[in-house]
Parts: C-alpha cells; structure tokens; sequence
C-alpha cells in the first residue's frame, strides 16, 4: 500500500519507506512544547501570545495568566483572555452577602471600597478609604495636623483616648470575632495639657472634633471654691440643691452652674444659677 506525506514545503511524496526523520522530529517538538506549554505556530497568535503574561496551552489554544494578570489565584472580577489586563489586591470587603451565619466579608477586589485600574493593576479608592487594596478607613483631612490616625485596635488600648475608657486589648476571642479592629480608624487629638483622670489632668484634650480641628480653651482650678477642681480622683458628681443621692452627695453651692455635653465632646456652661 502506497502512502502519501505531506512536506512542510508543501510538496507531497510517496512510497512505501518511512516517513523523512524531519516528521518525527516536529512531531516530538509539537509534543514536547504542548507539554512544557510554549507557544507553536499560529495557536496563541489571535490571543496576542498572551501579551507575555501568560502561558498558552496548544491543546485548547487559550493562555493561562500569570499571577497580576488573571491567575487562577488571583481574586478578581474581571480576567481577560489575552492577559493583558491587570488584576488589582483583594482585601476583606466592606459589604458583601455573608456565606454562613458566621462567615462575611469576604475577600473582594480593591475589599469593594474602590474600583480596579487595570492597566496599573492599583486600586482607584473611593472617597472614605485609603491602603493598596482600601482595606482601611481613611482619618477625616489626616487629623488637620494635631492628632493621630489610629485603628480600633489601637485606640481601645490608649489610657488617654477619652472617652474609650479603660484601655483593653483586642485579642483571645474578641480577635477571633472582631474583623475590623484594624480596618475602622479615628483621630486621637493632640492636647497642649495633660489628658486623664489623674491630679491636674484633663478628660478634655486641647484638639477635639472628628478631624481634631477645633480647640479647647485652657481649665485650671477655680481659686474661689476650696475643692480642686483639677482633681477628679474619688469626686462624686453632685446633681442638685435640694436632693441627694442615695443620701450620700452633699448639696451644691447655691450659684452653680448647668453643663451639657454635644456629641462634639463640647462642654456648654450656662450662666451663674441661684437656688
């Protein structure tokens, strides 16, 4: 029986002898390079060769990215064909729909606090969020320049955060059920005077306010009355005139005055009242 073989050239020959060893050398290429996963011929050339992003299988002639570019691995909503786009860092999303009744939150590209810029693989954050993959929340105008941006995590463990008090830590099983002690974040204002509850210090830091821009004036202790005013330590709030509580608070003066705290952490006095 006669066979017939086709050239690369595209001349045909036949006989009955064995096909040229320049066939069997290409075909053990073709095979070699299926395996290994490099690109042969024309198989990848409409997917660009995956841009070099990417390893082309010449079985089913589609690329398989590298990580950064639609990796299997990679979290990501969106991985192009070719390679050739990006995929950005994956964090703890801010929303989502819980899969369990004990799991949520979990993660999402750019932790869907912003948008994915595919040709820099960097997150776009919305307004509000800030890291590589807006997994944190941003302090209002960096603290305006007088106090710190810190985490819950941080914040809980300051002695002088007022009004967090007292300072604890998040860990044992409140770490294990906490998922945003270092993600949700705050200004601890900066203040001219000491802040605590000891002897001369103060519950009200010189800068407050959520961005820390606004200011206290200075309290020191009242030289017309014969208790310290600078010392919290063992006082007892005394709540009116005519009543005591618990029969245990004394009455106060008989000019006093009316305070209220706005959720500012502003103290507003009224003028002198008399009994």
């Amino acid at each position: 029986m006669k066979s017939i073989y086709h050239l690369a050239n595209g001349n045909m020959v036949g006989g009955t002898a064995r096909p040229p060893k320049f066939i069997f050398i290409f075909t053990i290429c073709q095979l070699v390079c299926a395996q290994l996963g490099v690109p042969t011929g024309n198989l990848c050339a409409s997917l660009n060769n995956c841009n070099a992003h990417g390893r082309c299988d010449t079985v089913t002639k589609t690329c398989t990215c590298y990580e950064g570019f639609g990796a299997p691995t990679d979290i990501t909503t969106y991985r192009s064909p070719d390679c050739s786009l990006r995929t950005c860092p994956a964090g703890p999303s801010w929303g989502g729909i819980p899969t369990s009744t004990t799991k949520s939150h979990t993660k999402t590209e750019c932790s869907d606090g912003g948008v994915c810029d595919r040709s820099t693989g960097m997150c776009r954050c919305y307004s509000g969020y800030e890291g590589s993959a807006c997994q944190r929340s941003s302090c209002p105008n960096g603290c305006s320049g007088h106090g710190q941006c810190l985490s819950m995590r941080e914040l809980a463990a300051e002695v002088s955060a007022f009004p967090l008090s007292p300072s604890t830590k998040y860990e044992g099983d409140v770490a294990a059920t906490t998922w945003d002690q270092d993600r949700i974040h705050g200004c601890l204002c900066d203040s001219g005077w000491p802040v605590g509850l000891g002897a001369g210090e103060s519950q009200l830091s010189q800068y407050f306010g959520p961005d820390c821009s606004r200011m206290h004036c200075p309290s020191g202790d009242d030289p017309m009355t014969a208790v310290d005013e600078t010392d919290c330590e063992g006082v007892v709030a005394q709540v009116a005139s005519a009543h005591a509580f618990q029969d245990s608070t004394a009455p106060i003066a008989p000019t006093y005055h009316r305070s209220r705290r706005r959720w500012l952490n502003e103290v507003l006095l009224s003028r002198p009242v008399k009994n």
